[in-house]
């Protein structure tokens, strides 16, 4: 939307989605510096400086992979789009009101691709595999004089990816999952009830030191992208 200035000759370019009445009574989205999002308590508008991500390297990676990923759809064939299609209804997916969301086939089908990116996998429907790993992470522990940085499952991993994000965690702060946190490990382990990220942990921090606090979000994966909820935990290098 353009909204002419009648006072100066300039246009305000609004970025945002209304609804009007005799007032606004609903508003999405950003207009100007102000960004308003509705909520289960209402609108909250607020301003906040955008940060770009460091590593413009693996930001553009991310975003290729993902334009790749939504280019493809267009060349699959009518049978496989259809398979699609008729699978995307018996896996609703939840929106960030803990709601119940039918996708469409090509939706289905990028959401779990794009989930397999840091994996370098894709969605085979003839291994098509729901099932999701069932076990939990008993524990966390980072000692630096030892080179081990493990995490313990409490059951065997098997065929499943495991997907760990770690980063500083803040003063006071708590290890919430990060919406944007790159990776520090994707594989797929093997049948282990525990892995040993170290190598992978100094590679992303080589400054990293004995009474540093890190945030550790663990995901668990199989082969279609299909994921467990996110596993949250604070650790103490020793």
């Amino acid at each position: 939307m353009i909204i002419q200035n009648p006072f100066f000759n300039s246009k305000l370019i609004i970025m945002a989605n209304i609804k009007l009445g005799a007032i606004i009574t609903d508003i999405a989205g950003s207009v100007g510096g102000s960004t308003f999002r509705r909520t289960q308590r209402g609108i909250i508008c607020y301003n906040k400086q955008g940060r770009q991500i460091k590593s413009a390297f693996a930001k553009n990676s991310v975003k290729n992979k993902l334009g790749a990923i939504l280019s493809s759809w267009s060349f699959l064939d009518s049978a496989t789009k259809q398979d699609w299609s008729d699978l995307a209804p018996l896996y609703p997916q939840k929106d960030k009101f803990g709601g119940d969301v039918i996708l469409t086939g090509r939706q289905f089908y990028t959401k779990l691709n794009a989930q397999l990116i840091p994996v370098n996998q894709v969605v085979d429907l003839n291994t098509f595999n729901d099932v999701v790993f069932l076990g939990v992470v008993d524990s966390v522990s980072l000692d630096m004089g030892a080179n081990n940085f493990i995490i313990n499952f409490s059951t065997t991993i098997n065929t499943f990816f495991v997907l760990v994000s770690v980063f500083p965690l803040r003063s006071g702060g708590s290890p919430k999952p990060t919406k944007h946190a790159f990776p520090t490990y994707a594989d797929e382990p093997g049948n282990k009830e525990d892995i040993n990220i170290f190598g992978a942990f100094l590679t992303q921090y080589p400054n990293a030191d004995i009474g540093q606090t890190w945030g550790v979000n663990i995901r668990v994966m199989n082969s279609s992208g299909f994921q467990t909820s996110v596993q949250s935990f604070s650790v103490v290098a020793e």
